[in-house]
């Protein structure tokens, strides 16, 4: 199993220079990835339910989050072999031929290192702020996960679609992975998980206990095999919150709880198959300052010894 960590882009911790050192360390200590996410605003009085909350309102750290892909590219120029993720862009919210030459510009200035992890989104108040239609958020990404492959595939590249149309034309550049950078689809939706397994390359998952996260995972799989597709890998994000005691077992999200629990969490998963976890430290208590993260981010290289 590949262990990859999240940047700290998101909240106070967030700062050029923390992300700088946290890239630069991290490929020191051999993780396979740096991973960022995607958060376009914060409600005040909000009327979406954030879904891993008990409350339902969004952490106060996202009320500052620096932009995924451009701290993908800035981290991009300072490290040469660890892998560049974004898990998850809300991909309705991004026109899909802006979006597929931000990708593929990144992937040529980074060596072919980027992980495209999109999904459908759930804030109404973002898509609000946009003038994206929510309601139909699901078939939107659907056309613009085929709209990125077409545009990376061979010219002339042509798409008519609902939301997106493109005439026959020429567009570059094209991304050095090929056929083009894995786009791993995070969804619990059965819905969506299907279209994951139809479209995508890969699962990716986070904020929920490790039996719904392997039978998302599972669900995705059986849809690939049903049009003949290789099984999906799977990435995992571990939303860290460490506890000095275990936590019930019932309900607990991967990530949450005590050292052991999260240990547990990691080898479990690593048997089923997953082929990757990453952490995130945005919603530790204790992760105040660099040397917290920096401290965090020894520690879980050492997760699977």
């Amino acid at each position: 199993m590949k262990l990859g960590f999240g940047l700290p882009h998101v909240g106070a911790v967030a700062s050029g220079a923390n992300i700088r050192e946290v890239a630069l360390e991290a490929e020191r200590f051999d993780y396979h990835a740096i991973w960022t996410l995607d958060r376009l605003l914060r409600p005040t009085v909000p009327r979406s339910r954030y879904p891993p909350a008990k409350d339902g309102n969004l952490p106060p750290q996202y009320g500052r989050v620096f932009e995924h892909l451009t701290v993908l590219s800035y981290v991009a120029a300072l490290t040469e072999r660890v892998r560049l993720g974004v898990g998850v862009l809300n991909l309705p919210l991004f026109h899909p031929a802006i979006l597929a030459r931000r990708v593929a510009t990144l992937d040529h200035l980074s060596g072919g290192r980027v992980d495209l992890g999109v999904g459908a989104g759930w804030s109404e108040e973002e898509f609000e702020a946009l003038g994206v239609p929510f309601e139909r958020r699901g078939r939107m990404v659907e056309e613009y996960i085929e709209a990125l492959t077409a545009l990376w595939g061979e010219d002339p590249v042509e798409y008519q679609g609902t939301f997106f149309k493109v005439q026959s034309a020429e567009y570059g550049p094209k991304p050095v992975q090929k056929p083009h950078p894995p786009i791993y689809v995070g969804a619990f939706h059965p819905t969506a998980l299907r279209r994951g397994g139809r479209l995508g390359d890969g699962f990716i998952g986070c904020c929920a206990p490790a039996a719904s996260l392997l039978s998302a995972w599972d669900l995705m799989a059986e849809a690939a095999a049903e049009k003949g597709r290789p099984p999906p890998p799977a990435v995992v994000r571990f939303n860290v919150e460490l506890s000095s005691r275990p936590l019930r077992e019932e309900g607990r999200n991967v990530g949450v709880g005590s050292w052991d629990q999260l240990r547990e969490d990691v080898l479990r998963l690593r048997e089923a198959g997953v082929d990757e976890v990453f952490f995130d430290l945005s919603f530790e208590p204790t992760n105040t300052n660099l040397a917290a993260t920096l401290s965090f981010l020894e520690r879980f290289r050492t997760i699977l010894d």
